[in-house]
C-alpha cells in the first residue's frame, strides 16, 4: 500500500476503545501497541480491508457502519485463511473453535467469520475434508 503508514500507539484518544484505526485523510492506520501479535495481526488485516475496499471513516454522523466493518472483516478472513486445505485439517485435528483459531494465529471472530462467509464449493472442500476424515477414524 504506497503512501499508508503505521503509527503505534496507546494514546486513548487515538483508539476510542479499538485495536486500530484507520484514518484516511492523513493515510495512517494506528495500532494499539499493547496487543499480542495474533490481535494486531488481525486489526491490520481489518484495517487495510477498508483501504482497499475504499471505506472512510466512519459515517456522516460519526458512527460507524456495521455493514462496512462485516466487510472489512470478511476481507480480513479470507486474506487470513485463503488455505482451504489448512483451514480443513485444522477443524479436524482442534478440540474446538477456539483452538483452531489459535492454531491458524487469528482471532475467534476472524475465524468464525470465514467459516459463517465460505463459498458453496468452499463449504464442499471442507465438509469433504471433515467427512473423509471422520470415515478414517471409524474404520
Amino acid at each position: 500500500m504506497p503512501d499508508v503508514r503505521l503509527h503505534w500507539t496507546d494514546n486513548p484518544e487515538v483508539l476510542l476503545g479499538r485495536r486500530a484505526r484507520w484514518f484516511p485523510i492523513q493515510r495512517v492506520i494506528a495500532i494499539d501497541k499493547r496487543e499480542r501479535r495474533l490481535k494486531t495481526r488481525c486489526s491490520l488485516a481489518h484495517e487495510l480491508a477498508h483501504i482497499v475496499l475504499g471505506d472512510t471513516c466512519g459515517t456522516e454522523d460519526g458512527l460507524y457502519d456495521d455493514r462496512r466493518e462485516q466487510r472489512a472483516d470478511e476481507f480480513a478472513a479470507r486474506l487470513l485463511l485463503p488455505d482451504l486445505d489448512l483451514l480443513a485439517r485444522t477443524i479436524v485435528v482442534t478440540v474446538n473453535d477456539g483452538h483452531a483459531a489459535n492454531e491458524l494465529n487469528v482471532t475467534l471472530n476472524l475465524y468464525r467469520v470465514r467459516l459463517d462467509t465460505l463459498e458453496p464449493e468452499e463449504r464442499a472442500v471442507i465438509d469433504g475434508y471433515v467427512v473423509g476424515a471422520a470415515g478414517e477414524w471409524g474404520a
